[in-house]
């Protein structure tokens, strides 16, 4: 029989199957940085984001190959722009500038494009669920003031019908308007 310590011992003695030189490099202390993993990693999150921003614009109704030859585009704008505003270097450079496009018969009209909000879809449907809100709001204020005419009318009603005389009899006149009210209400819905 042995003793617990014993087979500590037996435990600790037994061989361990060997270990790649890789993985015993990755595992151990000294190196700790896996170059190649760690640019996997940079290239799967540039490319997921890559992939939202043109799934983004494409939801916008832009087209997404063009993104890149839209900022050259907004570049070359505010170049033009800064030519028109600066010195005379700068108009001689536009004026050259013009020429050579003119002379490809490229059109110097360019197409604007509008920046895109990330929060546009987020925007509009809080607007629908603020207008859906606002809309049952106004019902249920609307059913509220129709239920407090109605009672505010069956009180007075009631009050009306349960005025008697000093006999305990009813008032006469206030059962006749009744009935009257009942006929005119019959002859309206039908």
């Amino acid at each position: 029989v042995t003793t617990q310590k014993q087979q500590q011992q037996q435990q600790k003695h037994t061989r361990r199957s060997a270990v790649q030189l890789d993985t015993f490099v990755k595992q151990s202390r000294l190196s700790t940085y896996d170059k190649k993993a760690v640019k996997k990693k940079r290239f799967e999150k540039n490319a997921s984001l890559l992939r939202g921003y043109k799934k983004s614009l494409k939801e916008e109704g832009f087209d997404a190959s063009i993104s890149r030859k839209r900022n050259r585009q907004r570049r070359e704008q505010q170049d033009d722009e800064a030519a028109a505003v600066g010195s005379d270097a700068h108009d001689s450079k536009a004026v050259a500038k013009d020429k050579i496009n003119n002379e490809d018969g490229v059109n110097n009209k360019r197409k604007k494009y509008r920046r895109t909000d990330p929060l546009f879809r987020a925007k509009q449907q809080a607007e629908l669920k603020k207008k859906e809100r606002a809309e049952k709001f106004a019902a249920i204020e609307q059913g509220k003031a129709v239920r407090e005419k109605k009672l505010k009318e069956r009180k007075v009603k009631a009050k009306r019908m349960m005025g008697r005389t000093k006999k305990g009899q009813p008032f006469m006149d206030n059962e006749i308007l009744n009935m009257l009210e009942k006929i005119r209400k019959s002859t309206t819905s039908t």
